[in-house]
């Protein structure tokens, strides 16, 4: 729900709002991609990404994509890893199949 809640917000301000979810399963793993086609993420941000209280946002506390991040990895054995599409952010999530 953090991200997208977090696609949601970055296309709030877009004449031609797009979020997409892409949801694949195979013997090995579920992915799931949520992209959007918002402004994007500001290269100087990307290196504290997934850091506490980092966040490009004015009012934002840092801890979304954190959690996120957190949940994934140590939560799910998976991954959070930022892909953009050719406009706008993209996350892709891969929990392994236990």
């Amino acid at each position: 729900t953090i991200l997208l809640n977090n696609a949601l917000d970055a296309c709030y301000d877009s004449s031609d709002p797009n979020v997409d979810i892409l949801i694949s399963y195979d013997d090995s793993e579920l992915v799931v991609r949520i992209n959007d086609n918002g402004p994007g993420i500001d290269p100087s941000h990307l290196r504290s990404l997934f850091k506490p209280h980092s966040s490009s946002k004015p009012s934002g506390l840092g801890i979304g994509l954190y959690i996120a991040h957190h949940l994934a990895k140590h939560q799910f054995n998976g991954s959070l890893q930022y892909e953009p599409p050719a406009q706008g952010a993209g996350f892709t999530l891969r929990i392994p199949k236990p």
